[in-house]
């Protein structure tokens, strides 16, 4: 094992992709060229009253450091879903995820009251905390960790963070909001030259005005955003990045850091593939060794004031298969208040290969554990290796937005069959636009190879649009070819646009693929110069589609129902249930349940979930489909 602590020019590294946006508009009508955007929730609604009687009302202390539920904050902490909780943006949050302020609403569409000006965007509102049995005597702080712009796009110096809090006013059944703390927007880099040990900074605000000691009080935090010019409508998109992480009001405490017992991991869980996040299961048996990872890089905090001692296990495990795999880590020491890289080679490890499945997904659990566990506690990091029936190498979340210029101008991303295989259509993400002003017309082409370099012209399918949704934040659209497309070796899939703007499509700036990324605006292909990954999936093999007919391990005593489910589903199993937990596709844990019979899941979003079943013959994973 190698344990090694970051220094800040490490972690620079990390960030340096996300330098290029000063350059941009200056450019961006002066030539041809690849072009990258900053990708890009109404005003804040403060109003409450007493009429609702059922209002939620917690007590101290109250937190969340957003790691116990994806894409929408925890409904019995906060109010609204308007801002997004994800381990895309921030760069190395405080506990693996932390919830973004931007330009977006919930489903992904720019807010209608966006403008050059700068306007309220997301916002995040706690349910009602009861304070009344408190006073300033009892020390009560609030205390939060934010950073601008992450991976993503910084906030100007007209932009801003705003925290307030709000307390119930019974003679005029009102709630009154105050303002507690604000930043202007600054880049990352700035942000970090202030103090570049601490990737998020800490708030810590003493709560003393008696009048916020009432039956109900609410957090509040919003950001002030303002979008590119008129003049650049293509590019008026998600922008204008905060995060915020570790949430956390409560009595007794001090205005000096206290530390939290704890180590947790930082960034998100990685692909066990050396170069793609998702890749066909044909595709991997028929070479294992050429594209399985030999090891696994992780990051780990030490939130606490002293070291710790601590083992790193890693386990992986089929889902709906026998398979499993588990390594321990000899122990190593984090000292306190740390961030460090820790990097595990894998011994004699592949996922099998010698079945006949067509699809399969594995659970994979990455663990920190102190030694000395009485003193801290530990942390687990899951996520779900993916060999579906297309080929990724985005984790799903666009952190900026790329496309090229002039009209005429092409952008293809390079893949690998290393068997013969049949293309059914592309997934492809399309970043939303203020009055979607980049819904172009483009065609979907498919390249042979040549010396490593687009080639001859295989398939094109023309005049297309970008597909989005309007209910589901950052879904990726289908175009489904009318004809399977052969493709064996070096191939490449990419757009034509037929307009002269950028067509602004998703590029996930966490993961540097940009040697299989190139662009040709007349002069012919040329490698791309910005690190990330174009969102663009070729679907291969059956003629089905990602997350449909994936079921294929029902057999069995254990059965959910119905599936795909809106509200409410059922287990059935012929043992008895003692524990239900739910997954989403990205391997984060959003739901646990006891016992059997009837699961509510109205609070979950569209989409694909594990259901892990433990019963008293052991454990059973069924997939869920939420469709409403």
């Amino acid at each position: 094992m190698t344990l090694k602590l970051m220094t800040n020019i490490i972690m620079m590294k990390k960030i340096s992709k996300m330098a290029f946006l000063i350059l941009l508009f200056v450019s961006a009508e002066c030539g041809a060229q690849e072009y990258l955007t900053g990708f890009t929730a109404g005003a804040v609604n403060r109003a409450k009253t007493s009429a609702n009687t059922t209002e939620t009302v917690l007590e101290l202390p109250f937190f969340d450091d957003f790691g116990a539920v994806s894409t929408y904050p925890d409904n019995s902490l906060w109010q609204n879903r308007a801002v997004f909780v994800n381990s895309g943006f921030p760069v190395f949050p405080t506990n693996f995820q932390a919830v973004t302020f931007d330009a977006l609403d919930e489903y992904g569409a720019v807010y209608e009251r966006g403008s050059s000006s700068p306007f309220i965007a997301d916002s995040l509102l706690s349910v009602a905390i009861d304070m009344s049995g408190y006073t300033p005597a009892d020390s009560v702080y609030l205390s939060f960790f934010y950073q601008p712009q992450g991976r993503g796009d910084a906030p100007e110096s007209t932009d801003s963070l705003v925290c307030e809090i709000g307390f119930y006013d019974k003679w005029n059944d009102t709630v009154k909001f105050v303002h507690l703390w604000s930043r202007s927007g600054l880049t990352l880099d700035d942000f970090l030259s202030e103090d570049s040990s601490h990737f998020f900074r800490e708030v810590r605000i003493p709560i003393v005005d008696t009048s916020f000691f009432s039956e109900k009080v609410y957090l509040l935090f919003y950001n002030y955003a303002s979008l590119p010019p008129a003049m650049y409508p293509n590019d008026r998109s998600n922008v204008d990045q905060w995060s915020i992480d570790y949430v956390y009001l409560a009595a007794n405490r001090t205005s000096v850091s206290e530390g939290d017992r704890k180590m947790s991991f930082s960034e998100y869980a990685p692909s066990l593939l050396k170069r793609y996040t998702s890749m066909p299961y044909r595709q991997y048996k028929n070479n294992p060794t050429a594209v399985i990872a030999t090891s696994v890089t992780t990051y780990i905090a030490n939130l606490d004031t002293v070291t710790h001692q601590f083992v790193y296990d890693f386990a992986a495990e089929e889902i709906g298969g026998a398979w499993s795999f588990t390594q321990e880590d000899e122990t190593d020491f984090l000292v306190a208040d740390t961030l460090a890289e820790h990097k595990m080679t894998l011994r004699n490890f592949l996922f099998p290969f010698n079945n006949n499945r067509d699809t399969a997904s594995f659970l994979v659990h990455h663990f920190v554990d102190p030694v000395d566990y009485q003193q801290a506690d530990g942390d687990s990091l899951v996520t779900i290796q993916k060999f579906y029936n297309y080929y990724s190498y985005d984790d799903g979340v666009p952190e900026s937005g790329y496309g090229v210029t002039p009209d005429e101008s092409s952008f293809a991303v390079q893949f690998n069959a290393s068997v013969p295989d049949t293309i059914r259509g592309v997934d492809i993400l399309f970043n939303r636009t203020m009055n979607d002003a980049n819904y172009n017309f483009f065609d979907i082409v498919i390249w042979g190879d040549n010396n490593g370099k687009p080639g001859s012209e295989i398939y094109r399918l023309a005049d297309q649009r970008p597909i989005w949704s309007d209910d589901e934040i950052y879904k990726f659209g289908y175009y489904e070819f009318p004809e399977t497309v052969n493709v064996v070796g070096l191939f490449y899939v990419g757009i034509m646009q037929h307009e002269s703007m950028t067509i602004n499509i998703g590029f996930d700036t966490s993961e540097d693929n940009s040697e299989y990324n190139f662009y040709n605006v007349g002069y012919g292909w040329n490698s791309s110069s910005f690190p990330g990954s174009v969102m663009l999936r070729p679907v291969v093999g059956g003629d089905f589609h990602i997350g449909v007919a994936e079921n294929d391990y029902l057999a069995g005593d254990v059965s959910v129902y119905p599936n795909p489910a809106r509200d409410v589903f059922y287990v059935s199993s012929k043992t008895p249930v003692v524990s239900i937990s739910i997954y989403d596709i990205s391997g984060r844990l959003v739901k646990v349940e006891n016992g059997c019979g009837k699961i509510s899941v109205s609070e979950l979003a569209n989409g694909m979930y594990i259901v892990r079943i433990v019963d008293s013959e052991g454990q059973t994973y069924r997939k869920l489909s939420i469709e409403r």
